[in-house]
Formats: C-alpha cells, sequence, structure tokens
C-alpha cells in the first residue's frame, strides 16, 4: 500500500553478493534477467527468474579482471555484456583517489554475447578499441547480428574525470552460432 522498504531480497538464497541496478524484465516472456559482479576478484554472474521471481538461472561467466560493469542487454535470444577497462583498485594517477577503480586504457574492452537463459560458457567475446559504457539504450536482432546501441564514452575515471561526454554508438555482433 506505500512505498516503505520490507527488507532485503535474495530469491531464497540464490543471489550472490551482488546485483546489477539494471535489471530487464523480457516483456514477452515476463522473465527478470540481472547479474552480479565482484569489486575484489574478477566474477560476473549471470541469473534469470521466472514471472514468480524463482531463480532458476545461474550462470557464471569467466572473466579475466575485476571491472565495472554497469548495464548489460538482452534481445529476444541474447545476453550482451560489456566490459570496458574502468579496474577495481588503487591507482597514484587518479585524479579521485576516493574511487576505488580507475581507468586503464591497457585493461580489457570487449563484447560478450551468450544464448538467453544459457550457460555462461557459451558467451562469445569480442574485442573493442578502449572505451566506455555505463548505459545501454537498446538491443534486438537483425539476422544473425545483435545490433546495440549505447552511450559511449572515450574514458571513464580517468584523468579527464568521470564527466566526459559520451555519444550514441551502434555496434553489431555476431550472434553466438553464427558464421
Amino acid at each position: 500500500a506505500d512505498l516503505s522498504t520490507v527488507g532485503p531480497w535474495d530469491f531464497a538464497g540464490k543471489l550472490g553478493d551482488t546485483m546489477t541496478a539494471h535489471p530487464k524484465i523480457d516483456p514477452e516472456t515476463g522473465r527478470l534477467h540481472f547479474f552480479g559482479y565482484e569489486f575484489l576478484r574478477p566474477a560476473l554472474t549471470y541469473y534469470a527468474a521466472d514471472p514468480g521471481g524463482r531463480v532458476d538461472v545461474v550462470s557464471p561467466i569467466a572473466v579475466d579482471d575485476a571491472t565495472m560493469i554497469h548495464d548489460f542487454a538482452i534481445t529476444d535470444r541474447d545476453v550482451v555484456f560489456w566490459i570496458g577497462p574502468v579496474l577495481f583498485g588503487a591507482d597514484p594517477a587518479n585524479p579521485y583517489p576516493e574511487i576505488p577503480f580507475h581507468w586503464d586504457p591497457e585493461g580489457p574492452c570487449r563484447v560478450g554475447v551468450m544464448p538467453l537463459d544459457g550457460p555462461g560458457e557459451a558467451i562469445r567475446w569480442v574485442d573493442i578499441p578502449p572505451c566506455y559504457v555505463f548505459h545501454g539504450l537498446n538491443a534486438h536482432r537483425d539476422g544473425d547480428d545483435v545490433v546495440l546501441h549505447v552511450h559511449k564514452l572515450d574514458e571513464a575515471f580517468g584523468r579527464r574525470g568521470d564527466l566526459v561526454p559520451s555519444r550514441p554508438t551502434e555496434w553489431r555482433i555476431r550472434a553466438v552460432g553464427s558464421d
């Protein structure tokens, strides 16, 4: 009847320690798709829950670095993650030393596509030039391509700070299982 907090929800113990601020609801199925990542160790986990809120997909995804992953996208068949070179940990050159992450242009920058509700082992990563994306705008299929519209930044949390202008950008990634 109101917006009072009733307490934490951990999906009956199936949720790890973290969860994205940007879960997605599939408009066709009502399924909830979301992810969590770790700050102190490389880890990414994809989750999906049925319309009743029961988690039925928990898929760890192998990643090499502890990076800040703010958002992701889904299509009717795919889950799409983007990883930019914003790494957790101290950097003396960071203009904001109180922030526990920093821009590393040598860090990973890639987009991963995997089947919706699929296992993390099925992800296919594509390297892209260094950039950072906080938010996606849309994702859909165009034949065998996954088309993403994102707000791309040339860097984030680097020497230029965190107020770097973004620009709408389209990425096309060949879907998993396509030639």
